[in-house]
């Protein structure tokens, strides 16, 4: 289950997102209040963020990760699944 909560100020938005799953009971995805609520709070909270910059930046990230990445940046474009 993802929930997504966006907030907005005037012409800035931003979306905060909360995961939870369970492969054991349906109990187990109710009473999610707070997920919810953190969710809306991360999305609140990024709006006084500043913005980034554009420029040239050095970045660390997983290889699984980049992975995906690409794949989902090219790869969904090449299975022409995205239509």
């Amino acid at each position: 289950m993802r929930f997504a909560a966006t907030a907005r100020n005037g012409e800035t938005v931003q979306t905060g997102r909360e995961t939870t799953g369970s492969r054991k009971a349906y109990e187990d995805l109710t009473n999610l209040d707070h997920q919810v609520h953190s969710a809306a709070g991360r999305a609140v909270n990024s709006l006084a963020l500043p913005p980034v910059k554009g420029n040239v930046y050095t970045v660390v990230i997983d290889p699984i990760l980049s992975g995906l990445f690409v794949h989902e940046a090219f790869g969904h474009l090449s299975e022409a699944d995205m239509t």
